[in-house]
Parts: structure tokens; C-alpha cells; sequence
């Protein structure tokens, strides 16, 4: 039999739940971003979410789920809070592999799962470079760091163009510029283009 006092406490209990749920949503949001993460974002009080009795990573096609969870610092049987949730996807953003890092708690049979979804970034399928007359490829690409067949990074991109710009000055091209720009091939691989005016 259903009284109004059963049904009182199955609201409070569905809303309870529905905001535990989006605090941790919100929160998975909030590190979305490495951006966001380097800033030092201030969490507050800390605040436990729940007993872990498992964890899961979904996403992973080149890299090992198992290297993620052997990054964490989150394990079965912890309590999980804000700090901890943080400290994990910080470090799952540091391994460099990833676009997006999400955290969800799902239940199963009473349990609570914690999961974590991330997607990696593309391979890099071809490196090519544009615009060198007076320098030939295989003489460019042999000053970057960046290599085929690498999970793209475009600080190290970044770190290549440098690199070349102080090659073309050591050859004398002082007024030579350098950039790069990244194209997508498909979901799984880009091609990152390194483009020159050596006058």
C-alpha cells in the first residue's frame, strides 16, 4: 500500500538523487576543458559523492583502459569527492592522449560505478610542409619532434614550428616565417601541414 508519507520520501529520495547526479555532471563539465584545469579551479568545501565499488573507462581504441586506471588515484572501495574527482581527470588530461575527459556514476545491482568517458585524439596520418623552395622536406621535417603515426600534440606542433623558424635563421633566411595548420582526414586521423615563406 502507497500513503502519502511513502510517497513523500520517494520524492525527496528522486530529487536527492537528481541533484547528486548533476553536481557530478557539472563538475565532469566544468573539467571538460585543460583550460579550465589550469587555472586552478576552486572547488570549495569538500564534498563526498559516493562509495566506488567500481571503475570503468569507455572511449579508449588506442590506448589501454588500464593505463588510465593505473593513472588515477581513485580505487574500489574509496570515497569519492570533488578533490579526488579533480586530481583524477587532471591526470587523465596529463597523459596527453585525450580531447575530452568526462566522469559519470552509474548504478548496476546496487553498486555505484564510476565511469569514465574520454576521447582520444586523432593520429597523425601524414606530415607535410608548404611553401619551401630553398629547403627541401625530408631537410625540414628532419628539425621537428612531431612524427607519423604520433597522437596528435600541437604544443609539440608548436614547439616544431620554433624549431624551424630558428633552422631557416641559422641557414640565413632571416625573413623566412613558419606556421602549421591541422587537417582532419577523418574521425580517426589528421594531417598536420607545416607552411614556409622563406622570403
Amino acid at each position: 500500500m502507497i500513503t502519502d508519507k511513502s510517497r513523500f520520501a520517494a520524492g525527496i529520495a528522486s530529487r536527492f538523487f537528481f541533484f547528486f547526479c548533476s553536481t557530478l555532471l557539472v563538475l565532469a563539465t566544468a573539467f571538460h576543458s585543460s583550460e579550465v584545469l589550469a587555472q586552478g579551479y576552486d572547488l570549495g568545501n569538500k564534498l563526498p559523492f559516493f562509495r566506488i565499488d567500481k571503475i570503468e573507462v569507455q572511449g579508449t581504441k588506442k590506448v589501454e583502459g588500464q593505463a588510465v586506471l593505473e593513472k588515477i588515484e581513485s580505487r574500489k572501495g574509496m570515497i569519492l569527492n570533488n578533490y579526488l574527482l579533480r586530481g583524477d581527470i587532471k591526470k587523465i588530461y596529463s597523459m596527453k592522449f585525450f580531447d575530452s575527459v568526462e566522469a559519470f556514476q552509474l548504478k548496476s545491482k546496487g553498486k555505484n560505478i564510476l565511469r569514465f568517458v574520454v576521447k582520444e585524439k586523432p593520429i597523425i596520418k601524414e606530415i607535410t610542409v608548404e611553401g619551401n623552395d630553398e629547403l627541401d622536406d625530408e631537410e625540414l621535417l628532419e628539425q621537428t619532434k612531431t612524427k607519423e603515426f604520433s597522437i596528435l600534440d600541437v604544443n609539440s606542433i608548436k614547439n616544431d614550428v620554433k624549431s624551424l623558424q630558428k633552422f631557416y635563421e641559422e641557414k640565413g633566411f632571416y625573413l623566412a616565417s613558419v606556421d602549421f595548420r591541422v587537417e582532419q582526414i577523418n574521425a580517426e586521423n589528421s594531417r598536420v601541414v607545416f607552411t614556409v615563406q622563406e622570403f
